[in-house]
């Protein structure tokens, strides 16, 4: 391995100017934020569409996982798609039949068109599932992806509280169905500003990803060469399984599932993300429900306390994506795996006592600091994904993650819901024992992600040579 030390000069520019970088990212968060604003609105917007469709419980739960369902069975050909096309491109399009899908949605009259105009929506959440992470991997070199990832896994909890004040916005003062034309024009603006984004080259971070080469990253360039430094000064030998002796673009989608397997590292961050994703789904599922019935608050003090436990889970995606980068660069290279390791741990033992109280004001620091650590976690495990794959395989080892994704976030609310009504007893409701059963998985997930100690590294050397053997 070898890396380039020399000081590499940006030509000058506005200071107001934003970077290509920088476009590029700022515009996959307003993707972001769109997509989740949209099950926001879902949400927030329940009891109106239930009185104007004359939809019951059952059939509004069924629009809301209409599009993830959806998401779920389009991620893998799409997968395919954004590893070979111009996934710019490809967003841009996705996001105009977005703007046609929720104009439909605003407009539809009947349950029917409701659900299929959502059915389209879906659309875009398959798109954004592998197509975000190879952006990133190709725009953000190694040691600076987890302060990338950390700003780019808030978008979706930003999004969602989005969703949810503008449906009480809106209804204030217009028709619900404004909430989904206003998303439309977000949709087609967005779709513009894509449109006018040049595609990166699939570099893996470590070159120069600008295509015009006005933006030259000075300051990630060196970045990624002083990890290349640390894995060659301290004699990192590749993993021989996670190496490709192909082109990544000449293997078949079984292929890389195997290759997945293969790469130990990202087997151990697949099993622990969706362990995390499950534990994150069902608690946002009944937050509200258990609020009421834990400390006897009315659902406007829940929803208020939410909001301060998302803000919390804002701050840890910062932090958690910061954290690691800095310490990354002073030397430790398995930084990012400490960093989930030490999320997913002291997530339940903040979270423990939290559930057993009654009081929301003395709960309420417990809530927010298990979401900060929580949400820590998740930035540190996608930048690793990132570090361990080759990057013509990212786009189809996304989606598989993306449906492994789908489901862990769909059994969440329903094994939750079935522990609530199964095992209630006369010392502990349902729901507390419900949210008290995840806690041991999710410090068991900590404990596993131990393994990635010894393989973190290995396996990223394996990704370096792969790329080396095809340039």
């Amino acid at each position: 391995m070898s890396a380039n030390f020399n000081q590499i000069h940006l030509p000058s520019r506005s200071r107001f100017k934003l970077s290509y970088r920088q476009q590029v990212v700022a515009a996959l968060v307003v993707l972001l934020i769109l997509d989740y604003a949209d099950r926001g609105l879902i949400g927030g917007l329940g009891p109106t569409l239930e009185r104007s469709f004359g939809m019951n419980d059952a059939q509004l739960g069924y629009l809301s996982s209409a599009s993830m369902v959806i998401s779920g069975l389009a991620t893998l050909p799409l997968g395919i798609v954004i590893d070979r096309a111009a996934r710019l491109r490809l967003l841009m399009l996705c996001l105009i039949v977005w703007t046609v899908a929720l104009t439909l949605t605003g407009a539809a009259t009947s349950f029917g068109v409701l659900v299929g105009a959502q059915v389209m929506v879906g659309v875009v959440g398959a798109a954004t599932g592998p197509a975000v992470p190879s952006l990133v991997g190709d725009l953000t070199p190694i040691a600076e992806r987890g302060d990338i990832l950390g700003l780019v896994n808030g978008g979706p909890v930003a999004g969602t509280g989005v969703g949810i004040v503008l449906a009480a916005a809106v209804t204030a003062f217009a028709s619900f169905r404004w909430c989904f034309w206003l998303l439309a024009i977000g949709a087609a603006l967005l779709a513009i500003v894509f449109s006018r984004l040049r595609e990166p080259a699939r570099t893996g971070g470590d070159g120069l990803a600008d295509p015009s080469g006005e933006d030259q990253l000075s300051a990630t360039v060196p970045s990624s060469a002083r990890m290349i430094q640390l894995l060659h000064e301290r004699r990192v030998e590749p993993d021989a399984r996670a190496v490709l002796d192909v082109d990544a673009l000449d293997m078949s989608l079984w292929e890389i599932a195997k290759y997945v397997v293969r790469v130990r590292t990202d087997l151990i961050v697949l099993i622990c993300r969706a362990i995390g994703d499950y534990f994150f789904t069902g608690v946002a599922s009944f937050g509200v429900v258990f609020a009421t019935q834990q400390y006897g608050v009315s659902e406007r003090y829940a929803d208020g306390a939410l909001i301060i436990i998302g803000l919390g889970a804002m701050v840890g995606f910062m932090a958690g994506g910061r954290t690691s980068d800095v310490l990354l660069m002073h030397g430790h290279l398995n930084s990012r795996v400490w960093v989930a390791i030490a999320g997913y741990l002291l997530a339940p033992v903040c979270l423990l006592p939290a559930l057993l109280i009654h009081s929301l004001l003395d709960a309420l620091p417990l809530l927010a600091l298990s979401g900060f650590f929580l949400a820590a976690t998740a930035p540190a495990l996608d930048a690793i994904r990132i570090d361990v794959i080759v990057p013509r395989a990212r786009g189809r080892a996304e989606s598989i993650r993306e449906v492994l994704r789908t489901v862990s976030e769909g059994a969440g609310p329903l094994l939750f819901g079935l522990i609530s009504v199964s095992f209630g007893t006369a010392g502990f409701t349902g729901l507390q024992i419900a949210f008290i059963s995840g806690l041991p998985v999710v410090f068991i997930a900590g404990l596993v992600l131990v393994l990635a100690l010894r393989t973190y590294q290995p396996d990223v050397v394996a990704a370096l040579v792969s790329v080396e053997k095809r340039s």
